[in-house]
């Protein structure tokens, strides 16, 4: 029998010990490789075999050895390390907390050690990592900047938006007088300011331009709390009628128009033939309005009192008001409904129904993006799991490699609590590797994709990685890497080291490893089918939704925003006839096949509503008052649309120039007051009671259009012959099949020929403004694309990792049954279909999670049920296909093994 001290010291070169006994090492590495030696011999192996086997055995106990090694050669550390050390000592013998530190810091010490030794598992993990914890950290800076983060204004949390409540529950914009009175009779709140949006025509700056404007009240700047960065803001006596004309820049404007100038305070602007003295230029940080896009400039919005109309005006009017101190929002809520009651009372014909809509201003901007945003949350956080799971199972595979180290450190002295910390200090470290690998991802994807952000989301919310992200990144690791590796730890901690360093080669406690390897790989799969699944509902939902009918064919169709200076225009006649000649230029052009005008453009977002009444029928009760959006047409508009007519004619030239009091309505208007009759000939007024002065005629009915995209509620249409009344502009649309460019520049060249002052606005493709209605479906879409492909990748890669490694632990059996006879093909069948009852079960817990899932998305889906029975099933034939080809491929390799070279490793 081998002198085992001796083969220890040739095969395993110990250090010479100082703070261990080498004598009781030794002794107890002896006593282990003569047991196992005993058992061989038992077992029927000669002298040599037994020899063999053990010295390959003792092959798995370098890696604990190098570890002493490098705890012993202090001589050899720089000065830094035996320092630490020397800390470390005196912690432990202190005890307490920093004895445990102490422990701590040599475990992460080891688990760097381990992972630096095994590079190949540790960057699969890590990127895998790095992957689901980064996609959930880019998800939650989306929602870190809507939800969470403040807008950029001070306490803004005491700023209320506020707007006329409509009968039925709703919300409109203000009218200017009303936001008069609310600001003189209310008292909760500090101030109330407001704006509403419009353009001018700056001239005199090169070639004329169109800039946006904020027409803003003086008391707007300090309810925001803003102060400008160059000069000054309105003063009360600028906000009304008479003021000096005045304007404020926004910082991009001073930059980008007039090149940062120090010297333009005290300059003057021509903006609609008006000289305006610029008096501030507020900061680039000023994000005023919240939702809207980077105005130009502000002027006094009560200089315009006289065009802003009465009562029952409302031209696009918001308000803001500030809380005043100790004052609630519930009671502002109650102080309102008093001062809206009381000019009800003092006004019925025009404010009988009129009440106060208050809202959080933040709460108001956030509207439309807090269920999408929760969604992706949810499907990233579906993929994190999937991607923990996947790094546990290799945890699991990486741990069981190491179970005679394990064992050894054991029979040494170490505890199981020892052995639990050491395995999840392991963990913990590799999660916050992957952690902070994934702050650094989702970094630069918010960069990267900055201006996404900016095309999706309201301008008052910055998309960053802030304090808040990079924290909730540890956490996240710190909490998933305890989680996912107490299993493996427990695992491994439990199991009788005496039998593992008996045992030959291959693993201990097989049973319940590969029970938890089995119970991943249904976690990941199932989570992936949903994923799937969910993915494909949103992907059909697209379809329809871009493949909708908007009853109106946007192809060709190009249309350009034109604004008449009243100053030069204050006719209505003169607004007619340069709208008539414009309209005969541009439609006597080769290439253009209709031309025509219109007050509000269809897909743009905006819209002009009014309320109105049927002649002979009541005055409709409280709450149920009917509403129409409206808009003023030239003739051949309907030809320009390609908007269907259904009954009756369209609008003619003659309707337009003598002034007629007809109109068109759409089939929903036609349908909702006269479903079995004719509509033809039937009259309506906005007003009541309806007279002959304000009564429109119904003249033909055509296609409902839904001009605010497939997605949200339309209402009614009606189309006036008054494509320019008394607004001084509208929108020129030209259907061609000219290039966009050439027809861009015949329009500019025709208005410039009418008049050389007179810019156009961007002129636009009406199929640009259809497709940004799905902009936000798209972008969902997206998202999702890329997370259940990431699902499917990591799912397929975690089910060959398993397969691998449980072929590899049946090599002994694989050969044993090729040497007695086994085909390899039923070998290779075996393995898959082994697999794939796993992955059936994983399948048929996909299938409920996937219905879950489903509904989650309900609210983003288009013209579909929320589950569908053939996207689950694809969902799961897919994931079973990915699945087959991630078994075959360890299965054919296992079918491969020599029975000769297996058992003789027996």
């Amino acid at each position: 029998m081998p002198d085992w001290n001796e083969l220890i010291k040739a095969n395993l070169p110990l250090p010479e010990m100082t703070g261990l006994r080498e004598e009781r090492i030794i002794g107890e590495l002896s006593d282990h490789l003569e047991e196992h030696y005993r058992r061989l011999r038992a077992e029927g192996k000669s002298d040599s075999e037994a020899v063999g086997m053990v010295l390959e055995r003792m092959g798995d106990w370098r890696e604990f050895v190098d570890e002493l090694l490098e705890e012993e050669y202090r001589h050899e550390r720089p000065k830094v390390g035996v320092a630490l050390e020397r800390v470390e000592q005196t912690a432990r013998r202190r005890g307490g907390f920093a004895a445990a530190a102490a422990d701590t810091w040599q475990d992460v010490c080891h688990a760097l050690r381990i992972l630096r030794r095994n590079p190949g598992f540790s960057l699969t993990a890590v990127a895998t990592l790095m992957l689901g914890i980064g996609g959930v950290i880019i998800i939650f800076s989306l929602i870190n900047a809507v939800l969470i983060r403040p807008l950029p204004f001070p306490d803004s949390d005491r700023l209320v938006l506020m707007l006329e409540s409509t009968p039925g529950g709703g919300a409109m914009t203000m009218s200017y007088v009303n936001y008069l009175d609310w600001r003189e009779e209310n008292r909760s709140f500090a101030d109330i300011g407001c704006w509403n949006q419009t353009e001018f025509n700056l001239t005199g700056q090169g070639v004329p331009t169109v800039v946006s404007a904020v027409p803003v009240t003086a008391s707007m700047f300090g309810i925001l709390g803003i102060e400008p960065r160059l000069g000054r803001t309105f003063t009360e006596a600028e906000d009304r009628v008479g003021g000096d004309p005045v304007t404020v820049l926004t910082w991009g404007f001073w930059q980008n128009r007039l090149g940062g100038n120090e010297e333009v305070i005290g300059s003057t602007l021509t903006l609609d033939g008006i000289p305006n003295t610029v008096i501030g230029v507020m900061p680039p940080t000023f994000a005023f309005p919240p939702e809207a896009e980077a105005p130009d400039l502000f002027v006094p919005i009560g200089q315009a009192a006289p065009y802003l109309g009465g009562r029952t005006s409302h031209p696009g009017i918001f308000a803001i008001g500030r809380l005043s101190d100790g004052v609630t929002f519930e009671q502002a809520r109650a102080d309102m409904e008093r001062v809206t009651n009381a000019m009800a009372a003092e006004y019925p014909d025009e404010l009988e129904e009129h009440g106060a809509y208050l809202r959080d201003l933040k709460e108001f901007v956030a509207r439309r993006a807090d269920d999408p945003l929760l969604q992706l949350l949810a499907a990233v956080g579906l993929l994190l799991i999937i991607a923990c799971s996947n790094v546990a199972t290799l945890l699991l595979a990486q741990t069981t490699s190491r179970q005679s180290e394990i064992a050894l450190r054991a029979t040494l002295g170490a505890g199981r609590g020892r052995l639990i910390r050491l395995l999840l200090v392991r963990s913990v470290t590799l999660w916050l590797a992957g952690g902070i690998l994934g702050i650094v991802l989702a970094a630069a994807a918010v960069r990267a994709a900055a201006p996404l952000w900016a095309d999706l989301l309201p301008r008052a919310f910055s998309v960053a990685i802030d304090a808040r992200a990079v924290v909730v990144a540890l956490l996240l690791a710190l909490v998933t890497g305890l989680l996912f590796g107490l299993a493996p730890a427990l695992l491994t901690a439990f199991h009788d080291p005496a039998s593992i360093l008996r045992s030959g080669p291959g693993p201990a406690g097989g049973v319940r490893r590969r029970r938890l390897q089995k119970t991943l790989i249904v976690a990941e799969v199932g989570l992936a089918v949903a994923l799937l699944a969910g993915t494909g509902q949103m992907i059909r939902s697209l379809n329809r939704l871009t493949g909708a009918d908007l009853g109106l064919e946007p192809a060709g169709v190009l249309a350009g925003e034109i604004s008449l200076p009243p100053m030069r225009y204050q006719e209505e006649s003169t607004q007619l006839a340069f709208f008539s000649e414009l309209r005969e230029r541009i439609g006597a052009l080769p290439g253009i096949e209709a031309a025509a005008t219109c007050r509000t453009l269809p897909l743009s977002g905006h819209g002009w509503q009014n309320g109105y009444y049927i002649e002979g029928e009541p005055e409709p009760a409280p709450g149920e008052a009917n509403w129409t959006e409206a808009n003023a047409i030239s003739a051949d508009y309907f030809a320009v649309m390609s908007i269907v007519l259904l009954r009756g004619r369209v609008i003619s030239e003659e309707d337009v120039t003598d002034a007629r009091s007809v109109a068109v309505v759409d089939e929903l208007f036609a349908s909702l007051h006269w479903p079995d009759s004719d509509p033809i000939g039937r009259r309506f007024s906005f007003s009541f009671p309806p007279s002959e002065e304000n009564l429109f005629e119904i003249v033909g009915v055509v296609r409902h259009v839904h001009a605010r995209g497939p997605i949200d509620e339309t209402r009614p249409e009606v189309y006036l012959p008054r494509p320019a009344a008394g607004t001084g502009g509208g929108y020129l649309v030209v259907k061609s099949d000219l290039l966009p460019r050439q027809v861009t520049d015949a329009i500019r060249e025709q208005v410039q020929a009418l008049d050389p002052d007179q810019p156009v606005r961007e002129i636009v493709r009406l199929s640009e403004l259809a497709r940004a209605t799905t902009r936000q479906s798209r972008f969902v879409t997206l998202l999702l694309v890329f997370f259940a492909s990431a699902a499917l990748l990591l799912t397929s890669i975690g089910i060959y990792g398993v397969v691998s490694y449980l072929t590899a632990e049946r090599r002994y059996e694989i050969g044993v049954r090729i040497a007695l006879g086994a085909h390899r093909g039923h070998v290779i069948a075996t393995v898959i279909g082994q697999g794939l009852r796993t992955v059936l079960i994983g399948g048929g817990v996909g299938v409920a999670l996937a219905i879950l899932f489903g509904l989650l998305l309900r609210s983003q889906l288009f013209a579909i049920a929320a589950v569908s029975p053939l996207t689950v099933i694809g969902a799961a034939i897919l994931m079973g296909a990915v699945a087959t080809v991630a078994i075959w491929i360890p299965a054919r390799r296992s079918a491969r093994v020599d029975p000769s070279t297996v058992l003789k490793t027996m």
